[in-house]
């Protein structure tokens, strides 16, 4: 009898612990994470203005992989589309470059953000990232941060860090 009570005691005790992390709210945390993705679309047009004047919009899609931080996106698949408007391709000179990712999470909520191309150095394309929607338990998310991309012609890694806040549900 005493073994049944103690089990019992075990048993609404881990009940607890676990409702009360699974419930807690992620705020202000900070998170690095990679996202690793390849296109599936690419159109362009040419701007009559010079020479070489492109406009052109992707789509692509690629996974996360969170390095430190809460795990909220780990193993998550995502959508890209995006837009550039590439001044000359032999120099990889950008008048300006920006677009959207859909995050799908392994429970299917999602979490929708926008980012936007600041400059480049060494050979990596660096900008901003904002969350601005999300859906189930993501409902009221927040975060904002940078991001360090590497393109190698259809493929691409985006090392990413910033701060994200998930609202208690």
């Amino acid at each position: 009898m005493r073994s049944i009570r103690v089990m019992a005691l075990i048993t609404v005790i881990a009940l607890f612990v676990g409702v009360t992390v699974m419930g807690e709210a992620i705020a202000g945390e900070k998170v690095k994470g990679r996202g690793v993705a390849y296109m599936t679309n690419w159109q362009s047009a040419k701007v009559a203005d010079r020479e070489g004047h492109v406009m052109g919009f992707w789509e692509g899609k690629g996974v996360q992989t969170v390095i430190s931080g809460p795990r909220y996106v780990d193993g998550a698949a995502y959508n890209e589309v995006g837009v550039v408007d590439l001044l000359n391709p032999q120099t990889g000179e950008r008048k300006g470059m920006h677009g959207y990712n859909e995050v799908i999470c392994r429970d299917g909520d999602k979490i929708y953000l926008q980012w936007e191309f600041t400059h480049a150095s060494e050979g990596m394309l660096h900008g901003t990232w904002e969350y601005y929607l999300g859906t189930g338990r993501y409902k009221g998310i927040k975060g904002k941060g940078t991001y360090s991309s590497h393109v190698l012609g259809d493929r691409w890694y985006a090392d990413w860090e910033g701060e994200v806040e998930l609202a208690k549900q």
